[in-house]
């Protein structure tokens, strides 16, 4: 039995944050239905952007890759997804139906590409909760959002001081009584050194705080017949898939270490087996863990 955000649930798994998304809503609707007529105790819908959008695909071509030589996963989806205007106007009846189940709903929100994270992101949380949703979630870490020339936006999660300036916002319009996941990139190679410093501020930071750890940004890799594995400009990505199990794991091993218990943790990246589920929760100490594979217990 695994607690998360207040909530019970006796497989402490559920969908990640960008396996239901889209700037199709009734494949999200009919997704949603699909995880809350499950066993599963969570679902998802992430993210929404501000004013929607198609993402990277339709004007770049293959944004999403699982090379299973090598098990690595990539995607440059670049926010696919609809506007706060529909969520907002959609996820009434979404979160009826979960609570009707006895189920849980956690939408999100992100910035696209172009977006004031200051203004967007406060603003979309706080039309959230007055839409009625207890248990949201904020992406800080997009790594695939692709601006003119094929440059990609700096990673929020990685610039601390505004990071920190967007968060106390959002807390401040919607109060200190929801809980808010804050998805953040996996801090490896030079960004290693804002663990401890990211970890001081969420130890301390007001209202109900969870973490989630998004793929590795900034990666190419190739398919299993040696060719660029995406379409996108410079064949970057972000890295999930079994191959980054290990990185996943170190991350909630850190920040596990470093923040008190009130601080909940749902480990993602790399999670592709119920056994890795089982390392993540019971022996690692996450409160529930997260993945696109779907796999059957024996």
């Amino acid at each position: 039995m695994a607690e998360f955000l207040g909530i019970e649930a006796e497989i402490p798994f559920a969908p990640a944050a960008g396996a239901i998304n889209g700037p199709n809503v009734d494949s999200i609707i009919e997704h949603t239905r699909q995880v809350l007529r499950s066993p599963l105790t969570f679902s998802r819908w992430a993210s929404a952007t501000y004013k929607g959008g198609e993402g990277n695909e339709p004007k770049y071509g293959r944004a999403y890759y699982h090379n299973p030589l090598t098990e690595q996963t990539v995607n440059s989806l670049g926010l696919p997804s609809v506007s706060i205007d529909t969520m907002e106007q959609i996820y009434p009846d979404l979160e009826k139906e979960a609570e009707d189940r006895g189920k849980v709903i956690i939408p999100g929100v992100s910035a696209a590409a172009g977006d004031d994270p200051m203004h967007v992101l406060p603003e979309m949380a706080e039309r959230l909760v007055a839409a009625g949703a207890k248990r949201i979630e904020v992406n800080y870490s997009c790594p695939n959002k692709i601006v003119e020339g094929g440059g990609r936006e700096p990673i929020l999660s990685h610039d601390l001081e505004t990071m920190m300036e967007v968060d106390e916002e959002v807390i401040k319009r919607v109060g200190t009584d929801i809980w808010v996941v804050r998805k953040i990139a996996p801090l490896v190679g030079e960004k290693r050194e804002l663990i401890s410093l990211t970890a001081q501020y969420f130890a301390k930071a007001a209202g109900k705080i969870a973490l989630s750890f998004n793929t590795i940004g900034g990666q190419s890799i190739l398919t299993e017949y040696g060719e660029l594995a995406l379409h996108v400009p410079n064949n970057l990505g972000g890295l999930s898939g079994p191959a980054t199990r290990l990185v996943g794991r170190d991350m909630l091993a850190a920040f596990r270490s470093l923040l008190p218990e009130s601080v909940q943790i749902d480990s993602a990246l790399g999670v592709y087996s119920g056994k890795e589920v089982f390392t993540r929760v019971d022996e690692m100490g996450a409160n529930i863990s997260s993945g696109v594979t779907v796999f059957l217990a024996k």
